[in-house]
């Protein structure tokens, strides 16, 4: 059965010892899975190490004794950044759960023309974060997705204009160029931004904006996906590659 994973804070390792004192990491190991003296978790720093922990005291605050340091094997070499448009209900929370256990690298929150949803609370933003450390722990990774603040179309496309890196757009109109028409850029980029529109879609303005800035158009095939499995669907025809 797999250890239970959880990221802690790098400070909270001394040498061999480390001390959780979280209440809600410490709330979850005392009184829901009911961990005793001995028994073994994993821990993770956010650095891509792991650490093998047995438990050594189990009160207010956790006590555990390092007995393997390991790198983490399973963080995907290429580098996604998902620039999703905000969409409605949970939809984004889905996005960000199945992306952060797919591999993706980060998260950035967008609001297009013809975005319903356009703003984001301080609330939203931590519970966002805890999605991402929730499934990033259960999935096996040794990174968290970084989640940027959100942004607008303009400031995404000003802050992407001049990085480096292979940038895609999902583009319901592109008929002739699909995700393996980028097979060799794919394999020699080493990051990539994924630009995914809204439930109603980009505008052609906006396509055209995000073409003068290096996103190259690509089509998710003859069927119209979701705005919240769209991106999902292309970084998985990427890691595939």
């Amino acid at each position: 059965m797999p250890l239970n994973r959880f990221f802690i804070d790098k400070k909270s390792i001394f040498d061999d010892k480390v001390f959780i004192k979280d209440p809600e990491q410490v709330y979850q190991i005392q009184r829901v899975l009911r961990f005793k003296i001995g028994d073994q978790i994993i821990l993770l720093d956010n650095s891509g190490s792991e650490y093998l922990v047995s438990l050594e005291k189990i009160d207010k605050e956790i006590e555990g004794h390092i007995f393997q340091k390991q790198k983490n094997q399973n963080e995907p070499k290429v580098k996604i950044t998902l620039l999703q448009a905000l969409l409605k209900h949970d939809k984004f929370e889905q996005v960000l759960k199945f992306g952060t256990s797919l591999g993706l690298n980060g998260f950035i929150p967008i609001v297009t023309e013809r975005s319903i949803v356009r703003e984001v609370s301080k609330n939203k933003m931590v519970r966002y974060q805890k999605i991402i450390k929730e499934a990033a722990e259960q999935s096996g990774r040794g990174l968290l997705p970084k989640l940027k603040n959100l942004m607008t179309f303009k400031e995404a496309l000003d802050f992407f204009k001049n990085r480096n890196g292979l940038k895609l757009i999902a583009w319901e109109k592109e008929k002739k160029r699909k995700i393996p028409f980028f097979e060799n850029k794919i394999k020699k980029a080493k990051k990539i931004y994924l630009l995914i529109g809204p439930e109603g879609g980009l505008t052609p303005q906006e396509n055209s904006l995000a073409k003068k800035v290096g996103f190259l158009p690509f089509s998710l095939g003859k069927l119209i996906l979701r705005a919240e499995i769209a991106g999902l669907v292309a970084s998985s025809l990427i890691f595939l590659l």
